[in-house]
């Protein structure tokens, strides 16, 4: 099989991380990039020994795939480009913050049959196994859950600037709400209804409109389950915890990375932990599975169904993410509980 060659669009995130794992791959070799930002798009290029492009169509003519890490205002152009010129999509989350945008975006890429996946690597072994758990009944009929994802970015000095509404379309729901949704809709799909609150806590956040704290209510049949994402942890942290008639759960990440998970379920008959060997395979990593969807011709609905895809997420999905922000954001400004 000829190599397949992956282009950059963007400097946002992992871009220069991304362009590293793509070259260790035998299948695999990053070429050429380009960016919103020129000056940032020379030096990553130089630092990544790949070829610096003036506009996207440069880097389409030099590729067979792109990994798009541009700030969200640029995503909805980008990935419809990308499919029309039939290279495959790798795309840093979120897809889009409106259905409208979702909805095009996601038409785009299944009338072109581009292979397509969006990263975001928080269904780990831990979600995994609490996923079978539940399907298996250990739990008895679930009625609720919280899961959290949460960081220090906004109050400890030192970190990249993320107060740019124009460019990041949103604040936190935008940004690491993103892995919190990604959680909950693994395990329970669809919600019926959303109700969320939005907050602006640091003078920055106020300033510039970006919501720097958020709890949004996600109503099932028969359970409730919270998730909430914050830039003003004191210090980072994240949790899934779920509720069932007959016990609970909780996922909790251990030291030496926040891939290393623990699950603990909690019953009548007292408590059991599993990690490691005891937990389902992890799943792959992102760019990895990316990958072989070329390689081995794997089809977009796979992501999702196989459990080693887990680091992603779905162009259907995807779309349906950004229906769910869309109601978030909506609700956090009416006040009211939005049905989908």
């Amino acid at each position: 099989m000829e190599t397949i060659r992956v282009g950059f669009l963007g400097t946002r995130g992992h871009t220069l991380k991304f362009i590293n794992l793509i070259n260790g791959f035998e299948e695999s070799e990053a070429a050429a990039i380009w960016s919103d930002d020129p000056a940032k798009a020379e030096t990553t290029a130089k630092e990544g020994n790949v070829q610096f492009c003036r506009t996207p169509e440069e880097v389409f003519a030099l590729c067979d795939a792109v990994v798009i890490t541009a700030p969200n205002a640029f995503k909805k152009d980008l990935v419809i480009k990308a499919a029309q010129a039939g290279k495959h999509i790798f795309l840093e989350k979120p897809l889009a913050v409106n259905a409208e945008d979702g909805k095009a975006m996601a038409e785009a890429v299944e009338q072109s049959g581009v292979k397509f996946y969006m990263s975001d690597p928080f269904v780990r072994n831990g979600i995994v196994g609490l996923k079978n758990r539940i399907e298996a009944g250990e739990l008895g009929e679930i009625t609720g859950g919280d899961v959290r994802i949460a960081v220090d970015r906004a109050v400890v000095p030192g970190h990249p600037p993320v107060w740019n509404r124009e460019t990041a379309l949103g604040g936190i729901m935008a940004d690491i709400g993103g892995h919190a949704l990604h959680v909950v809709h693994y395990l329970f799909g669809r919600p019926e209804s959303v109700y969320a609150d939005l907050e602006c806590f640091t003078e920055d956040a106020k300033k510039n409109r970006m919501e720097d704290n958020a709890a949004v209510i996600m109503h099932y049949p028969g359970k409730i389950v919270t998730m909430n994402a914050s830039w003003v942890s004191g210090g980072n942290s994240a949790h899934t915890m779920i509720y069932g008639t007959k016990g609970w759960a909780e996922v909790i990440n251990l030291p030496g990375g926040n891939e290393v998970q623990k699950l603990v379920i909690h019953t009548a008959e007292g408590t059991s932990s599993f990690e490691g060997e005891q937990l389902p395979e992890a799943p792959k990593r992102h760019v990895r599975y990316f990958i072989e969807m070329i390689a081995d011709n794997l089809p977009n609905d796979i992501i999702g169904r196989d459990p080693l895809s887990n680091s992603g997420v779905s162009i259907s999905d995807a779309r349906e993410y950004a229906e769910i922000l869309e109601a978030a954001y909506s609700s956090a400004a009416d006040g009211k509980k939005i049905i989908l």
